[in-house]
């Protein structure tokens, strides 16, 4: 009998640590799937994702879908703002996800927001999964300018 009440006791404590911290531990497995499938993508500047843009000045790459209210809500607003602030300085190029399945997949996207800071010579320097935030950004993209 007292086996069983243990055994109960831990099955409730088990349950309920699943309850409370579930969540957070499977968005952060799914997050380290994607961001090691995004790490073994090879981008380099003869992608063909790339060829409107100009070595010489850094970029940003945003994937983007229709469908995603953070992009439209939070991402969208901040890199116009940036793009407001940088003029010419930066290169923005938005990739719908849906529209360009084979450049997500090459770039290891799965999920949208997606943000790439490239360098001058138009090779990756950052990479951001889910919104970044104005200040975040801005520093990404001036280390970047640096390299």
């Amino acid at each position: 009998m007292e086996l069983i009440l243990i055994t109960a006791g831990v099955l409730v404590v088990v349950i309920g640590l699943a309850v409370m911290f579930g969540p957070s531990v499977f968005k952060g497995v799914i997050e380290g799937q994607i961001n090691r499938r995004a790490e073994a993508a090879v981008i380099t500047a003869a992608d063909p994702l790339l060829k409107g843009l100009s070595p010489g000045r850094p970029a940003l790459v945003y994937f983007t879908a229709d469908w995603c209210g953070p992009c439209k809500l939070a991402q969208t607003p901040v890199i116009q703002r940036l793009m407001s602030d940088y003029g010419d300085r930066v290169q923005l190029l938005t990739v719908d996800l849906d529209k360009n399945p084979e450049a997500a997949k090459r770039w290891g996207v799965m999920s949208a927001p997606r943000t790439f800071i490239l360098t001058p010579e138009l090779e990756p320097h950052t990479t951001n999964l889910d919104v970044v935030y104005y200040a975040k950004l801005k520093e990404q993209v001036e280390a970047a300018s640096a390299v």
